[in-house]
């Protein structure tokens, strides 16, 4: 990600939650976009 930014890319650092982790991404011309990874739910103890 360190590349990204000098392009200009903003990257907030990544957010660790229960069901995944996920970060943020936004460009110079305004486009904004959010990159996840999801929990597989048997690694929850959930029933799919």
């Amino acid at each position: 990600m360190r590349g990204w930014r000098g392009w200009g890319v903003t990257v907030t650092p990544i957010d660790e939650q229960p069901w995944g982790r996920f970060t943020m991404l936004s460009d110079p011309d305004g486009n904004g976009w959010v990159v996840a990874t999801l929990t597989d739910p048997a690694e929850l103890g959930a029933k799919a």
